[in-house]
């Protein structure tokens, strides 16, 4: 009878070995087995028994030795596959690089993902190119889909492999959506975005214990003005000021009233001092003072005419008074507008007064020079009476000289056509 691992045709005189690709595991056989799929026979092993199709290949019916390796982007990770479909597609995040293989290669690169099927480290597949990280997201070793930069970030470049390389959108911009690879737009105005803002009008800040970065924004805070496209609120300038928040501009400090910066509305705390005015946009409370010769007893004055001439007998030393400095000092006179106890002619032709001369009385406090009082005689320009008249003469109340006349006449004309 005819052995295992043998054939005998009809009129064959010996047993026939079986090739290849064939067995035969029983006796009396007319012709030889073919192999069976998931399996291989090599004839110089055994003709009698099949073997196990090892892992990483495949082997279909008649399979002898020459096993079907697993093409790159599969790998076959069990025994006796039979056909090429049985091998299994490289998992997602990994590739398959080599033929045969029985388990992937590794993990992918970092700033590319690897789809199913990936043939390469970059993730090329048979039916697409390497896999690069586009922009707008990042792909660290492993991945399988690019994850997407999330709201308040973007990213314009491709190949990115990690969270941080995702960019904080930049203060006085925003970012509303994922997977962006530039900002949104920019900070409405009344509001002003820090880092990573994801609205254009934030209404809340938030700040990480770990860096100190704070990101989000807000209103804009009363002092301050925001206009479209604020990264942080920004000072009302000196000599304007704000009240409210959502501003995108500041008011122009009103009159009456100084804006330094310091303060966040024009109230009785800045109102302008005494000794000055504060015309509409006043920067500093000294800004305007009172010039010299003049002063004023009052605060929120606003207009130059608000600081008043030095009353008659009394002068103002210096700029920025709140009241007369004193009275005049004998021997002068001072009308108005004066500067000194002591005014002198020779500055403005007597206009804020002058020294009295011979005939006249000036003393501490006077604002117009008068005659020498009658029965009296004023022989200098001291101010005061020099003495009782001698007997057999008679002093009336006029000036000592003719030049005295002079001055008076100048005197009158300057008040006629003040």
């Amino acid at each position: 009878i005819c052995p295992t691992g043998n054939a005998c045709p009809t009129a064959t005189s010996d047993p026939v070995p079986c090739i290849d690709g064939f067995y035969m595991n029983h006796t009396g056989a007319g012709e030889c087995d073919v192999c069976p799929g998931g399996y291989y026979c090599n004839s110089a092993l055994s003709t009698n028994s099949f073997n196990a199709c090892p892992r990483g290949y495949y082997c279909p019916n008649g399979t002898s030795t020459n096993w079907q390796a697993c093409p790159r982007g599969t790998y076959g990770n069990r025994e006796k596959l039979v056909e090429i479909d049985d091998c299994a597609l490289c998992p997602p995040g990994q590739y398959c690089s080599i033929e045969g293989s029985s388990e992937p290669i590794g993990n992918c690169t970092e700033g590319f993902y690897c789809p199913m099927g990936a043939m390469n480290p970059w993730g090329e597949t048979t039916v697409s190119g390497n896999a690069t990280c586009p922009a707008g997201s990042y792909c660290p070793e492993g991945s399988d889909l690019p994850i997407a930069c999330p709201p308040g970030t973007y990213q314009p470049n491709k190949g990115m492999s990690q969270r941080d390389e995702c960019l904080n959108c930049p203060p006085g911009s925003y970012c509303a959506t994922y997977n962006q690879t530039t900002i949104s737009g920019t900070c409405q105005e009344g509001y002003y975005c820090l880092n990573a803002s994801t609205v254009s009008n934030p209404m809340a800040t938030f700040t990480f214990n770990e860096t100190g970065v704070t990101i989000g924004g807000d209103l804009c805070p009363a002092g301050y003005f925001c206009p479209n496209g604020t990264g942080y609120p920004k000072p009302c300038v000196p000599g304007t000021y704000n009240p409210l928040e959502g501003q995108s501009v500041c008011i122009d400090c009103p009159a009456g009233y100084y804006c330094d910066g310091a303060t966040d509305r024009a109230n009785e705390t800045n109102a302008c001092p005494e000794g000055h005015y504060c015309p509409l946009g006043t920067l500093f409370a000294t800004e305007f003072p009172c010039p010299s010769g003049t002063y004023n007893p009052a605060t929120t004055r606003s207009l130059s005419s608000d600081c008043l001439d030095a009353d008659p007998g009394y002068y103002v030393a210096g700029i920025g008074n709140g009241n007369t400095t004193g009275k005049c000092t004998a021997g002068f006179y001072c009308p108005s507008n004066a500067n000194t106890s002591t005014p002198s002619c020779a500055s403005d032709f007597c206009m804020t007064g002058g020294r009295c001369v011979p005939g006249e009385e000036c003393s501490e406090g006077t604002g117009f020079a008068v005659p020498c009082s009658p029965g009296y005689y004023c022989a200098d320009n001291s101010g005061v009476k020099t003495g009782l008249c001698d007997a057999g003469h008679y002093c009336s109340n006029v000036r000592i000289c003719c030049f005295c006349v002079l001055l008076e006449l100048m005197f009158d004309m300057k008040y006629l056509y003040m």
